[in-house]
């Protein structure tokens, strides 16, 4: 998926709106390649589980 999204982007043909990964999936983090969406649970969630500028929104905790 990281590919088809380097590959759409340089292209000006982006097709996906939503993605789910990892942050070791870049380039996802980068506000070039991302837009905002804040969903309403995430008002609640602990800052350092969102981005600031709503690139991108935690939805998994691990606890081990």
């Amino acid at each position: 998926m990281s590919a088809r999204v380097r590959n759409e982007l340089p292209a000006g043909k982006v097709l996906g709106d939503v993605w789910d990964g990892s942050p070791a999936n870049p380039p996802f983090g980068d506000p070039e390649v991302t837009g905002e969406y804040v969903p309403e649970a995430a008002a609640a969630y602990p800052d350092n589980r969102k981005d600031a500028d709503g690139h991108w929104t935690g939805i998994c905790v691990y606890v081990t």
